[in-house]
């Protein structure tokens, strides 16, 4: 359908729409599920049985892009070999966060983030959690995710838990890197979208040093001092490359 905005899929065999079933990227498929959006009809994921109810969200932003998800809480219901496929929430320890902590919205396919740290700091105090308390640990009341759970939160949604046979050889820090920024598309904490807060530093190539470092300050410059403002924060996932002795510990 000429002008129509674009179909992002969850990759999978079949998906019933409306009593047919499509393969993803075939004819018919986008108009399909513009429509099912439109009449707020369910698709299902025909990877086992009878099928497993997915859900038609619009995403925010300018190319208004449609994206087929499954329903929350679902996706143990799929075959293991399906993309969206996922452990128990009691299995991977998101269940506590889970309507809490971990918001989706079914209309959007956004998920917001309730964080027990602050992203802005204010002028005289600390925005660092005091290391050893409740903030530094995975494990709190369920109502609010820590540093630590928010990474394994992110971890698990880049799919960095799964074995991808495409990963043979190329788990590198850029693929970690792609995977990690892609999953915090569509996310929202603070009120603010969680992708412009998070920086995963790039690999480094000697002879793509200056470019690397111009984005690097573009990043940074969007989170500069303003005098009289709270001092805005970012996120920042790193490798770490060695552990060493120092004057003081490691």
């Amino acid at each position: 359908m000429e002008g129509n905005p674009p179909v992002i899929a969850v990759p999978s065999a079949l998906y019933a729409v409306g009593g047919r079933c499509y393969e993803v990227g075939t004819a018919g498929f986008a108009e399909a599920i513009l429509e099912a959006h439109a009449s707020r009809c369910r698709p299902r994921c025909m990877c086992l049985g009878d099928g497993v109810e997915m859900y038609v969200a619009r995403l925010a932003g300018p190319r208004r892009q449609f994206i087929v998800k499954r329903m929350p809480e679902t996706g143990s219901r799929h075959a293991p070999e399906c993309p969206s496929f996922e452990l128990p929430a009691t299995g991977s320890g998101v269940a506590q966060f889970l309507g809490s902590a971990i918001v989706e919205d079914p209309a959007t396919g956004s998920v917001t983030l309730k964080l027990a740290f602050p992203l802005t700091k204010v002028a005289g105090r600390s925005g660092m959690p005091p290391v050893g308390g409740e903030r530094d640990s995975a494990a709190t009341n369920g109502t609010r995710l820590s540093l630590r759970s928010l990474l394994h939160y992110l971890w698990d949604q880049a799919e960095l838990t799964r074995w991808h046979p495409g990963f043979a050889g190329k788990r590198n820090w850029l693929t970690v890197r792609r995977h990690l920024l892609h999953a915090a598309e569509h996310k929202v904490a603070h009120n603010d979208g969680l992708r412009g807060r998070l920086f995963v530093p790039e690999s480094f190539y000697v002879d793509d040093r200056d470019a690397i470092n111009a984005r690097r300050m573009t990043c940074w410059q969007r989170v500069a001092v303003v005098p009289g403002k709270p001092q805005q924060l970012l996120l920042l996932v790193g490798e770490v490359k060695e552990i060493a002795p120092a004057r003081f510990g490691y």
